[in-house]
């Protein structure tokens, strides 16, 4: 028969290796989760400064189109005043109008498409950011040593019905459970008390 004793230190030494493993896990799981915020902060911020590039680059591009809409305007004046053309009525002029139109036309399609990539960008950096707190929150509800005790107060229960189960069974006292109040050692032959048999 297996010493109940044994039985019991093991499953108290299983407790408390649970528990360690219970307390590495945690700890770990709430390590990564802080890592994760700290990523996602950085993605955050990567993000805001690729949106702010972005703008940098459509105001350039808003720039280029401008530069290039007044050359070529000035090159159709250049060659409308060449053959002495009137630059103030019919076609010159509607031109030189149209030439201006197309150009801030193009500068503003270059302003909102920037406009566009940096609140994609912008977008990112928030969700990252959500990301992040959302991560943290969840890191500081982790409780390694929390979760140590429950395993321990687990295995304590366990134990504990273990025990008694064997005492209830008589493993520790050497005798087999008893019936009645009497052993079952002592309810044979004339160890029987006359009062068993009383109605």
């Amino acid at each position: 028969m297996c010493n109940p004793a044994l039985i019991l230190g093991a499953q108290a030494v299983g407790g408390g290796l649970s528990a360690v493993s219970a307390f590495g896990a945690a700890a770990s799981q709430r390590s990564g989760l802080r890592y994760q915020a700290e990523a996602a902060e950085l993605n955050a911020v990567t993000a805001e400064r690729q949106a702010a590039v972005a703008m940098e680059r459509g105001q350039f591009q808003v720039n280029q189109v401008r530069r290039a809409g007044s050359q070529a305007k000035g090159t159709a004046v250049q060659q409308y005043a060449k053959n002495g053309v009137d630059l103030t009525a019919g076609t010159p002029a509607e031109v030189l109008t149209l030439i201006d139109i197309l150009s801030e036309q193009d500068a503003q399609q270059a302003e909102i498409n920037a406009i566009r990539e940096a609140w994609g960008y912008r977008t990112s950096a928030e969700n990252d950011r959500s990301q992040a707190r959302s991560a943290r929150a969840t890191a500081s509800a982790i409780n390694p040593g929390m979760a140590a005790a429950t395993s321990l107060l687990g295995t304590a229960t366990s134990v504990a019905t273990s025990y008694y189960g064997f005492k209830q069974a008589g493993a520790f006292s050497g005798q087999s459970k008893t019936v009645g109040g009497f052993g079952r050692s002592s309810m044979t032959g004339s160890n029987l008390p006359n009062s068993a048999f009383k109605w």
